[in-house]
C-alpha cells in the first residue's frame, strides 16, 4: 500500500559540514535537528541536505540528500521551512516567500577573531572581517527566527538585529519578549545510552595500563584552546603519579582547510620536550568516526578541558563538554563560560582559573584521590543530562514548525538587497578580478574579456 504524503511542513535541514560517519559539531548538529524535527513532528517530510556524498548518514524517518551549487536552490524551493547555520549567498534569492531559521548555535565573530589572531599583519584580516560581518547582516536580513546555544549569544544576536532594524515596533508588539525572533536552542546529549560497549583504552591503547586513570582531551585543539597550561600541569600531575595518563581524542579536525595553527604544534613540541609524548601523554591523530568516540568518553576516568578567558570564551557553549556530561564523565575545565557555570552550580567537577597550572594540578588530584567526591559528581552528571535531551533543546525550532507562523513583519526585501549588494561588493572589493566579475554578474562581459566568462561568481 502506498504512504500517504506527509501533511505537515516541508522542511529543509541544511549542513554546512559533513554529516555521517565523521562528524565536527556543524553535522552533529543538523543530523541531531533532523532526528528530532522527524520523530516529534511525523506529519512533517524532513530532508537532512549535507555536503558529502559518501559515507552519509542512516535516514531515521527524513531524507537525505547531497548538496551542491546546481541542487541547493532545487532544494530550497521544494521546501517550506529551512533550517541552516548559513545559506549561501547564490542560493539566497530562493529564500524569498520561505521560512527561514538561522542556526546561530557558534559565536561567529570571536572565532573569526581568534583564526586571524596568529596573522595580526596579514593583508586579507581586515578585509575578511569586514566581508564576513556583512555576510552575517546579509543571513540576518532574511530570518524569521535565530536559534542561540545560550542567553549570552541571545543578546548578541538581538543587538545585531536591533542594528539591522528589524526589531521594530510591530514585532515588540506581537512578542515583547522577542523570543518569537531569537530563541536559545542549545546542543543536546546523545540520544543512546552511555554504557561502555568495548574498551578502547585501558590495557588496550599501547602505553595506558589496565590499572592507569585516564584523563581525556575530548575534541580537536583551536587558537582559543589553551592546552599549553594542561601540559604543564599534567607534567606535574604524572611526577606524582605515573598511573595517570592524559589521551587526546582528537588533533585535526575533518575539514579540508587546516585550522589548528600553532596552538596544535606548539602543544605537540612541549609535550615532547617535557618527555610525556608516548609515555603518559598520547595524541589520537586524526578524526576519529562519531560513533566510536562514545567508548573513549565512557571509558576516561575524567575529562578535560582549557582555554583562555577571552571574548570566544563568554560566549562559547562547548559541546565537547555537553559529551562530557552525556558520558557522565566529571568534567575540568576553565571558568569563564556558561558550561563551566553549569560544572560549578551544579557539582559536574571543578572549574579552575584560566592559565593557573598549579590550580588546575591540584583539581587533576583531587578527582583522582577523592572518590566519594568523584561519585558525587557523577551522580550530578546522571541528573543533568537528563534536563539536555535534543527534545527539550530544540523546543523552540519544534513549535515554530509544527506552527508554521507567517514570516516575520520585519523581512524587508529592500534591506536584504542592501545587505546584499554591501556584501557583494565587499567580496569584490577584495580583488581586481573580483571587481570585474561583479560588473560581469550585473552587466554583462566587457569585449577582450571573455575569458571571465568560466569563472563562477564567488
Amino acid at each position: 500500500m502506498k504512504a500517504s504524503p506527509a501533511r505537515g511542513p516541508t522542511i529543509l535541514v541544511l549542513s554546512r559540514s559533513i554529516a555521517g560517519e565523521r562528524m565536527s559539531a556543524p553535522g552533529i548538529r543538523a543530523l541531531n535537528i533532523a532526528r528530532t524535527l522527524a520523530r516529534q513532528l511525523p506529519e512533517a517530510a524532513v530532508t537532512l541536505a549535507v555536503p558529502n556524498t559518501t559515507g552519509l548518514p542512516v535516514p531515521e524517518g527524513f531524507a537525505v540528500v547531497p548538496s551542491t551549487r546546481g541542487s541547493l536552490p532545487g532544494l530550497i524551493l521544494r521546501n517550506e521551512v529551512i533550517v541552516a547555520q548559513y545559506v549561501p549567498a547564490y542560493a539566497l534569492p530562493f529564500i524569498i516567500g520561505k521560512r527561514l531559521v538561522l542556526d546561530f548555535f557558534a559565536n561567529f565573530i570571536a572565532e573569526w577573531l581568534e583564526l586571524w589572531s596568529e596573522n595580526k599583519e596579514a593583508p586579507g584580516r581586515k578585509a575578511s572581517m569586514d566581508t564576513n560581518r556583512r555576510y552575517l547582516n546579509l543571513q540576518l536580513s532574511q530570518a524569521d527566527l535565530v536559534l542561540a546555544a545560550n542567553e549570552r549569544q541571545r543578546d548578541l544576536w538581538l543587538g545585531a538585529l536591533a542594528a539591522q532594524g528589524r526589531v521594530t515596533p510591530a514585532v515588540y508588539d506581537a512578542d515583547r519578549s522577542l523570543r518569537s525572533l531569537v530563541d536559545v536552542a542549545p546542543f543536546g546529549v546523545r540520544p543512546e545510552p552511555a554504557v561502555l560497549k568495548k574498551r578502547v583504552l585501558k590495557g588496550v591503547y599501547p602505553g595506558i595500563g589496565p590499572q592507569d586513570r585516564v584523563l581525556i582531551w575530548n575534541g580537536g585543539i583551536l587558537h582559543w584552546y589553551d592546552p599549553t597550561t594542561l601540559i604543564h600541569a599534567f607534567d606535574r600531575v604524572s611526577r606524582l603519579r605515573p598511573d595517570v595518563k592524559l589521551f587526546f581524542l582528537g588533533t585535526k579536525y575533518p575539514v579540508d582547510d587546516p585550522i589548528e595553527g600553532r596552538t596544535l604544534t606548539g602543544m605537540l613540541e612541549l609535550s615532547e620536550q617535557l618527555g610525556l609524548t608516548g609515555k603518559s601523554v598520547f595524541f589520537n591523530e586524526g578524526w576519529l568516526p562519531y560513533d566510536a568516540t562514545a567508548d573513549y568518553l565512557v571509558e576516561a576516568d575524567i575529562g578535560v578541558c582549557t582555554y583562555f578567558t577571552n571574548l570566544e570564551t563568554h560566549f562559547a557553549y562547548r559541546v565537547r563538554l555537553v559529551d562530557l556530561i552525556w558520558a557522565e564523565t566529571p568534567i575540568i575545565c576553565n571558568q569563564g563560560d556558561t558550561i563551566a557555570g553549569l560544572v560549578e552550580e551544579r557539582g559536574l567537577g571543578l572549574a579552575v582559573p584560566q592559565g593557573d597550572a598549579d590550580a588546575l594540578a591540584q583539581a587533576m588530584l583531587r578527582l583522582l584521590d577523592d572518590s566519594a567526591f568523584l561519585d558525587r559528581c557523577r551522580s550530578n552528571l546522571r541528573e543533568v543530562k537528563e534536563e539536555m535531551s535534543w527534545d527539550r533543546a530544540l523546543a523552540p525550532l519544534l513549535s515554530f514548525c509544527g506552527a508554521l507562523p507567517r514570516r516575520s513583519v520585519s523581512r524587508s526585501l529592500g534591506m536584504t538587497s542592501a545587505a546584499a549588494a554591501s556584501y557583494f561588493w565587499a567580496r569584490a572589493a577584495q580583488t581586481d578580478v573580483g571587481q570585474m566579475r561583479l560588473f560581469r554578474a550585473l552587466f554583462g562581459t566587457p569585449p577582450g574579456l571573455r575569458w571571465l566568462e568560466d569563472a563562477p561568481l564567488f
